[in-house]
């Protein structure tokens, strides 16, 4: 009867442990913004152009912030954008200098206009932002094409890149954390059975 008691006694210490270890890991995000910048293969038409064709490297401007700073400056590749039948673009944005890569996942708008200045296009979606180190971070992509001259012959584009809002989530336990806990509770169940019979 006393071995039973002092079991059932080392099972609840052994719970009240494994409770107070259970610390929640803090998912860590990723933050800021960067800019980019490059050029379009010539010849495409912007008022009726369904998937636009980018020159590679595209170059990060200098004024990247965040978890983005040590981007400035460095090179990347972009792949080409369907406007039309959007489908969504894995590894749209690689980053060569980094494990940094950018998911197109939506598009929200594509806006065409015409002026006495050339014709231009800008386009907005969503992604998922991804690096080694960080959780997966929601992510907003904004994306202008200029043609100064309205034929397609001097086509150049700029972009920006920002995290969402609200950060990366909510807390998640540790999964050891949560085995000790469980096994622990078994433990209790198993010995009030025994003490119950």
């Amino acid at each position: 009867m006393i071995t039973n008691k002092l079991k059932g006694a080392f099972v609840a210490v052994a719970a009240l442990i494994a409770g107070a270890i259970a610390t929640p890991a803090a998912a860590v995000p990723l933050s800021g913004s960067l800019g980019i910048f490059g050029g379009v293969t010539s010849g495409q038409d912007l008022s009726t152009i369904s998937t636009i064709h980018f020159n590679n490297p595209f170059m990060v401007a200098g004024n990247a912030s965040g978890d983005f700073t040590a981007l400035g400056g460095t090179f990347g590749m972009i792949k080409n954008l369907p406007i039309v039948s959007f489908a969504p673009v894995q590894d749209f944005l690689t980053f060569m200098s980094s494990t940094l890569n950018f998911d197109l996942l939506a598009l929200s708008s594509v806006t065409r206009t015409t002026d006495a200045e050339g014709k231009a296009i800008e386009v907005r979606g969503t992604g998922r932002f991804q690096m080694a180190g960080f959780d997966d971070t929601a992510g907003v992509f904004i994306l202008t094409l200029q043609d100064d001259a309205g034929h397609g012959l001097n086509l150049s584009f700029s972009a920006s890149s920002e995290t969402g809002e609200g950060g990366g989530g909510p807390n998640v336990p540790e999964p050891a954390s949560v085995a000790l806990l469980g096994m622990a509770l078994l433990g209790l169940g198993a010995a009030r059975r025994k003490l119950q019979h």
